[in-house]
């Protein structure tokens, strides 16, 4: 990624020579945190922040960090998807358990394999919130593919409202199952890059859930917002302080 080797390029020649012998081809760098100098640690938090602060698309900066490290993007949107989690039904925890288990992944403390599966949880909350909604005032004969389930939180909810839980529900599936489906091997580059697209399409999923429920609200504006929710993390949250 440009915003590291510039980063990298920057510090003492034997801190240059320790960082390249940490990353060989194909290799996460995050896989080496544990060995990175505090010059490291500094260096590439401070321009992924800078490169996020200065984007407007957070979909293009997760997939960009992703296809770099799998896991720094994965602990990026999980940031993202947490911003969503405001809008899930009250009491759906299935959301927050599989972004909580993504995060666990990216620690080392969870498998792909229970990502998978707290993803699936995800994805039946987003179904569920759906076939919550009040669709008196919306013409379903246009939704060829909607097929209405048992409402698990009554039939009721305003139609923007379930909308918006879908898409956080979304999120959070899109996140878990780009880390489900990486498996416990090392990827290669062409998994990363199918899993940071993953990571693209859960950042849509929550700014869209922001969209749907705050309605007049600009996509584009959210996307950008999510852009400095990014850095922040990077500089002072949880992203950051896990990097060091």
């Amino acid at each position: 990624m440009e915003a590291i080797n510039d980063a990298i390029a920057k510090l003492a020649p034997e801190l240059r020579s320790e960082w390249s012998e940490l990353h060989p081809e194909h290799r996460d760098p995050a896989d080496t945190l544990g060995s990175w100098r505090p010059e490291h640690r500094l260096a590439v938090r401070t321009a992924l922040a800078d490169y996020a602060s200065s984007q407007t698309d957070a979909r293009d900066v997760v997939e960009n960090i992703g296809c770099w490290s799998c896991k720094i993007g994965a602990a990026l949107t999980c940031v993202v998807a947490r911003e969503a989690l405001k809008h899930a039904l009250e009491g759906d925890s299935r959301p927050q358990l599989a972004i909580d288990t993504a995060e666990r992944w990216v620690r080392g403390e969870a498998t792909t394999e229970e990502c998978g599966e707290a993803c699936r949880l995800a994805a039946e909350s987003a179904a569920s919130a759906l076939s919550s909604a009040d669709w008196s005032s919306i013409d379903t004969s246009a939704l060829f593919s909607y097929t209405q389930q048992t409402p698990e939180f009554g039939a009721n909810v305003p139609f923007h409202t379930a909308c918006a839980a879908t898409s956080a529900g979304n999120a959070a599936f899109c996140v878990g199952y780009a880390v489900s489906n990486l498996g416990d091997a090392e990827p290669t580059n062409d998994a990363r890059t199918t899993c940071a697209s993953g990571f693209a399409n859960a950042t849509e999923h929550s700014a869209n859930a922001a969209v749907r429920k705050n309605q007049g609200q600009s996509l584009d504006d959210e996307l950008q917002r999510l852009c400095q929710v990014i850095a922040e993390a990077l500089r002072t949250g949880s992203v950051g302080e896990w990097i060091g």
